[in-house]
């Protein structure tokens, strides 16, 4: 939906866009990078790959003077534009639900530890707890790295096999959130009834688990859109002022929405 929104504005502007994907690996972001320098591409839109922790090969970028843009994963530099979306108040709104549910101890898997989304989720979930008047209990907060559905799978078991088990998760993303629903099956308990699951993203197979996933929706073809905006204007500003070298960046922050189906909802 990101690259529909991409290819939405920017062939209508009258570029063209060429595709690289990470899948996940610094190493592979690294060589891309280079890749589309070398191709005398005019501007760059990046989402990090999960593993990136090493900017060192986008600063090399940046100081060649190439217009870049942030999306949804990105390098926390103040001078760089980028576009995100409200990850706190998304992951605020997932507990707050929760807990509106009457749930009492709620589960956070926490994504990826060097990806700021993951924190923002992760502060987002610790703000909503505190404002209720909740414990913030840490064995209830555990790590799933490459956020896969496996490693959430496995992450669940264990989150379960503790002395006072979880009545909720909100799983960081939703391969995660889902992993958590297929080992909370296989450990025999029910969803929402004994463990109620809300994931985040609202990604296409989400809406048809059984039961169906509750998550936090992002504008994903709209935060493409608006990437793919700016980094026009700063390629067009940059045509337009050759002698200027530096470029205002821009933050757009948009808006989440919580998507309520049936793995959340408990019976009255």
């Amino acid at each position: 939906t990101i690259i529909s929104g991409i290819e939405d504005v920017a062939y209508r502007a009258g570029y063209n866009v060429i595709l690289a994907q990470s899948n996940e690996s610094q190493a592979r972001e690294v060589t891309d990078i280079k890749a589309l320098f070398n191709s005398r591409v005019d501007g760059m839109l990046i989402s990090v790959s999960r593993e990136t922790t090493d900017f060192e090969h986008i600063e090399s970028i940046l100081a060649k003077g190439v217009p870049i843009v942030f999306f949804d994963r990105v390098y926390n530099n103040p001078q760089l534009s980028k576009v995100i979306v409200d990850d706190f108040a998304g992951a605020k709104e997932a507990t707050r639900h929760l807990i509106e549910q009457g749930c009492k101890r709620i589960a956070h898997i926490e994504g990826p530890p060097n990806l700021d989304i993951s924190t923002q989720r992760l502060e987002g979930y610790k703000a909503a707890l505190t404002e209720h008047g909740m414990e913030i209990d840490e064995d209830l907060i555990t790590v799933c790295p490459s956020a896969t559905i496996d490693e959430g799978k496995e992450v669940t078991k264990r989150l379960i096999s503790i002395k006072k088990r979880p009545d909720a998760i909100f799983a960081s993303n939703d391969p995660t959130a889902m992993g958590a629903m297929l080992a909370v099956k296989e450990m025999g308990f029910k969803i929402p009834n004994d463990i109620a699951i809300v994931g985040f993203s609202n990604w296409l197979f989400s809406a048809l688990m059984e039961p169906p996933l509750t998550t936090v929706d992002q504008p994903g073809f709209e935060m493409g859109q608006e990437a793919a905006k700016l980094l026009i204007r700063q390629i067009e500003k940059k045509g337009k002022d050759k002698e200027e070298t530096e470029i205002p960046p821009e933050t757009k922050i948009l808006k989440t929405r919580l998507i309520v189906r049936d793995s959340s909802v408990k019976p009255k």
